[in-house]
């Protein structure tokens, strides 16, 4: 039986998407609905398209030229689970990333907030940690938080997210919470707890700041070795390297959904650290043409790299920093 399709049309950065969602599916009709509806707009640089249906078997399937992406699964419009709303949100953005970039509209692997009135993001340069935990370390100073996760990052060097993707807390951070900020960690104890931890809305606890011009990438290594905790600031290679590395991350998984830590096909979520095929990145970063294009992206953007022993610590080290 042919199936009914609800269409919304979405405009990012001159990018529009054509959301296919079947129609008994009203649960992400309403998630989706939350985006900027591009309606009477004509001109548009670019046009791809994402399919989310009902069916049997769970999957992300991205068509050969890469303009078309299907979402799937078994009664994927319960939101409550969150392989449902995760996995939605993670095909969805790393999807728009990867045609984004033609518009000079880069995706980070990183969490976002302010400290000091400047925004600083927590990225991932394939080795780092805390992304998540060290954002909202920083928000508790400043109660400003820009986004978890999927962070947009612009050629005039503006940061940006959107309120609705909720902050992602597993387990063991909610445990180290609860035992260093007692006061936030009750805020969400007995809400959106799930086997893969909690998930909480930004907006219900901090200052949503929609978009900020960005201060300084951050890349956080626990010190294993218990030296003293230091920054490093970045050469410009070291830098290219490794904000390279966080737009990748998120295009490599979506190439490869098994790279997910939180897997939407499996319905599973894991602590394992995740290891990327250099092969694999570089046969990526060739086909993005993305070499010139980082350069000028970071050209005014420091990036540092932080060694702390402990969690806690994260904010004496940043505040040694002065981007």
């Amino acid at each position: 039986m042919k199936k009914d399709f609800q269409t919304i049309e979405i405009l990012i950065s001159s990018l529009k998407i054509i959301l296919e969602i079947e129609k008994d599916l009203v649960n992400i009709q309403r998630l989706f609905g939350l985006l900027k509806n591009s309606k009477g707009v004509n001109n548009f640089n670019n046009k791809i398209k994402i399919t989310i249906k009902e069916d049997k078997k769970r999957y992300i399937k991205l068509s050969l030229n890469k303009r078309h992406l299907i979402i799937a699964g078994y009664n994927i419009d319960d939101l409550s689970n969150p392989f449902n709303l995760i996995g939605l949100l993670q095909a969805f953005f790393r999807f728009v990333g990867l045609h984004s970039i033609k518009n000079n509209l880069f995706l980070l692997h990183g969490s976002a907030a302010i400290f000091n009135k400047n925004a600083l993001c927590f990225a991932d340069d394939g080795e780092s940690t805390a992304k998540t935990l060290s954002s909202i370390e920083i928000a508790l100073t400043s109660n400003e938080y820009i986004g978890d996760e999927f962070c947009f990052l612009n050629k005039n060097g503006v940061i940006s997210s959107y309120s609705f993707i909720p902050i992602h807390i597993r387990i063991q951070i909610a445990n180290y919470f609860n035992k260093y900020h007692k006061k936030f960690f009750d805020s969400f104890k007995d809400n959106n707890k799930s086997c893969a931890g909690y998930f909480i809305s930004p907006k219900n606890n901090f200052r949503n700041i929609k978009s900020k011009r960005l201060s300084a990438i951050i890349f956080v290594h626990f010190n294993v070795k218990k030296e003293k905790d230091r920054f490093k600031k970045l050469t410009k290679k070291e830098s290219k390297q490794a904000v390279l590395k966080s737009i990748l991350s998120h295009i490599a998984k979506l190439f490869n959904p098994k790279l997910d830590r939180m897997n939407f096909v499996e319905e599973k979520d894991s602590t394992k650290k995740i290891i990327y095929d250099k092969d694999f990145l570089n046969s990526i970063k060739r086909e993005l043409k993305l070499n010139g294009s980082i350069e000028n992206l970071i050209k005014n953007i420091p990036c540092y790299r932080i060694y702390i022993s402990k969690p806690q610590d994260i904010v004496k080290i940043i505040e040694k920093i002065e981007p």
